[in-house]
Parts: C-alpha cells; sequence; structure tokens
C-alpha cells in the first residue's frame, strides 16, 4: 500500500511516520520518501486505520495505491 503523506519536513518527520507505519500489526516493511511525500507499506495492515493514526499525529495520509 502506498500513501501520500503530509506535514513531513524533516527526517525526524520521516522516522515518527515510518516508525508509526512499522508497529501497526501485519507490518512487514515501510519506505518513507521525504521529497515525494509518500510512505509505502509492504504487508496486509489496515489502510483505514494506518491513515487514522497517521491524521492524528499530525501526518494527514490518503492512499494513492494499493
Amino acid at each position: 500500500m502506498k500513501l501520500h503523506v503530509d506535514n513531513m519536513k524533516c527526517n525526524g518527520c520521516v522516522a515518527a511516520v515510518k516508525e508509526l507505519l512499522e508497529a501497526m500489526p501485519g507490518s512487514q516493511q515501510v519506505v518513507v520518501d521525504l521529497d515525494g511525500k509518500w510512505a509505502q507499506v509492504q504487508g496486509e495492515i489496515d489502510g483505514e486505520k494506518a491513515i487514522a493514526n497517521l491524521t492524528e499525529k499530525g501526518y494527514p495520509a490518503r492512499r494513492i495505491e494499493q
């Protein structure tokens, strides 16, 4: 699943987004791109919960790929 993630401004933001997504049940590998403002998750995670968790932490997200 690939998500567009807003409000990422630095490597600390990248680390926070990556940590949050890696902690989700079913997550196997997470790649976060600061310049492109996206995160890609390998594995079976609840996409709606991932979006809600990111948004709650100040990183509004939306799905851009399955």
